[in-house]
């Protein structure tokens, strides 16, 4: 009867952990607003980040990925950023980048960067992701 009563005081921090972890998911998964994606990943904003200052928008972004990213040598499965867009010369720079070893932002990070100052700003060209993602945060009513 004791090992009984062990095992199962054992098993309550188990279920609480598993429960807290789920839930822990769950809260990140409704952090992000769907914005678009393709077969191989989806971009997700939060919007309850985006910050503007005139015509400079900033918002973090993620990316989460169909299958496992590897360029030199790190895996990862998402990508969380922090971009600025310029909203009037459609232009964007990445200030932040931390990468993940799951989806939605979860798991371990295995990597991430941040610029000392701010970079050079790259032109948006309407193919690329990034210009619905600056279609979304430059539309928005601050």
């Amino acid at each position: 009867m004791f090992k009984l009563c062990l095992m199962l005081l054992c098993l309550v921090p188990l279920a609480s952990f598993a429960e807290r972890l789920q839930s822990a998911e769950s809260e990140q998964r409704e952090r992000w607003t769907y914005v678009a994606g393709n077969d191989s990943r989806s971009r997700y904003i939060d919007i309850s980040t985006i910050k503007r200052k005139k015509d400079i928008v900033g918002v973090w972004a993620l990316d989460d990925y169909a299958k496992k990213q590897n360029p030199l040598g790190i895996s990862y499965m998402s990508a969380v950023a922090y971009y600025e867009f310029d909203c009037k010369d459609r232009k964007v720079r990445i200030l932040q980048s931390i990468f993940y070893s799951g989806n939605m932002g979860l798991g371990e990070q295995v990597y991430s960067y941040a610029e000392s100052t701010p970079g050079n700003w790259d032109y948006i060209t309407p193919q690329r992701l990034c210009n619905v993602v600056r279609a979304k945060v430059c539309e928005r009513k601050p």
